[in-house]
């Protein structure tokens, strides 16, 4: 099902490095691989591409049961990985507001709890990861 684990090596090589930029970007991979292979068989490449960022996070943290659904304004709130994503990509940094460290420590930290999930164990709680996600899916959408 995980072709042979790959997300694994890059999960390994994703919780190794030494600034939070490489993690996070890291653990952008490993959810794009996780949707990917999950959709595969309903979707050709191009329309596996063409999938919001967004509803990739969304499908991801249903699917591995971290929230069973989350409503219009939880889908907005995950735009502010997404600009986190674009904005170190394109421009080689995270953006200028509050809370962005902290939401991308949270990314890695999902990406954690989403790995002990594909693996069938029960991920730890030791750093308040769904706690963390709730408050952040609570936090009014910040202004760049």
């Amino acid at each position: 099902m995980y072709r042979d684990g790959f997300y694994l090596i890059l999960l390994r090589s994703a919780l190794s490095q030494r600034n939070v930029e490489s993690a996070f970007i890291e653990c952008w991979t490993i959810w794009e691989h996780l949707f990917s292979i999950l959709n595969d068989s309903l979707m050709d490449h191009r329309a596996i591409q063409r999938v919001s960022a967004v509803e990739k996070i969304t499908f991801i943290l249903v699917t591995y049961a971290v929230r069973s659904e989350l409503d219009k304004s939880e889908r907005k709130r995950l735009e502010d990985l997404a600009e986190i994503r674009n904005r170190l990509v394109h421009f080689g940094r995270f953006p200028e507001r509050s809370h962005v460290l902290d939401d991308a420590m949270l990314f890695i930290r999902l990406t954690e709890f989403v790995a002990a999930k594909t693996l069938g164990l029960e991920p730890s709680r030791i750093f308040n990861t769904i706690e963390k996600l709730e408050a952040f899916l609570e936090r009014k959408k910040q202004s760049s």
